[in-house]
């Protein structure tokens, strides 16, 4: 499922036949509502969001990436960049004699300190040709960093199933309903369970966690746009800023400012 339905920008991919190095890294600004049309690569491709958030479309996975996670494309696998909001990224590119270790499959990564710092000054220190020991050093850094981080299939996963697809896009339009669960499975002539057991089956998990993090990612986006905790937990049908922080806290173990991006 594409959530960008009507993408406004179409870019083109940066690279297509070679890498200025055999690992090599870029930051980019991208508009809201932009796309990377569907391409492949004989690179892999590692995509961090220092501002805004990413989404990466694959045949098999629509996956997204909130703060402190990033996106993990293998070589040659085929695939499409999305952006809601206006995105400041970068992308790291592997040549295949450097995706040893990484995973094989596209996925969602959880960052670790050093790596976000790694990429951090990098962002502000751009690689050069010819390239430097210390591009090289960082870059040998960031390969081991990324062998090393827990694999998430997808933060927040989608689905093409049309019950839950018109479930969804209802959280999407009316985040602050905190109707129980079971009030909306009524909406859709279901039971809590049958509701649940279906989203375990599409979504890999209950749909009431699935409507927190759907919840924390538009809490993130409101907040990078300098929204108060307090007017983003109202906006999500919370009663008080403590009540938004202690959601946030029991999904990530983190409140809503520590998840923003240092």
């Amino acid at each position: 499922m594409k959530t960008l339905s009507h993408p406004k920008t179409r870019l083109s991919a940066p690279f297509t036949d070679s890498l200025p190095y055999q690992c090599w890294f870029r930051v980019s600004s991208i508009p809201a509502y932009s796309t990377y049309s569907e391409h492949s690569h004989p690179w892999g491709e590692f995509i961090y969001a220092f501002e805004g958030m990413m989404e990466v479309e694959t045949k098999q996975q629509h996956l997204i990436a909130p703060h402190h996670y990033a996106i993990w494309i293998p070589p040659s696998q085929k695939h499409e960049c999305l952006s809601h909001y206006a995105t400041r990224s970068c992308s790291f590119y592997l040549m295949p004699a450097c995706c040893e270790g990484l995973p094989a499959n596209a996925c969602t990564l959880a960052t670790s300190e050093l790596s976000r710092a790694v990429l951090h000054y990098l962002h502000n220190n751009l690689p050069t040709i010819p390239i430097t020991t210390e591009s090289k050093h960082l870059f040998s850094v960031l390969i081991d960093q990324i062998k090393h981080m827990p694999i998430h299939n997808n933060f927040l996963p989608a689905t093409n199933d049309i019950l839950l697809l018109n479930l969804m896009q209802y959280i999407a339009q009316h985040p602050e309903d905190q109707r129980p669960i079971s009030q909306l499975a009524q909406e859709i002539g279901l039971t809590e369970r049958t509701l649940n057991r279906h989203s375990h089956q599409q979504l890999g998990m209950p749909f009431a966690q699935w409507r927190r993090r759907y919840k924390i990612v538009h809490a993130i986006k409101l907040l990078d746009q300098g929204e108060k905790v307090e007017s983003v937990a109202y906006s999500l049908g919370y009663s008080s800023a403590s009540a938004l922080i202690r959601m946030f806290q029991s999904v990530t173990g983190k409140t809503p400012r520590q998840n923003q991006h240092n």
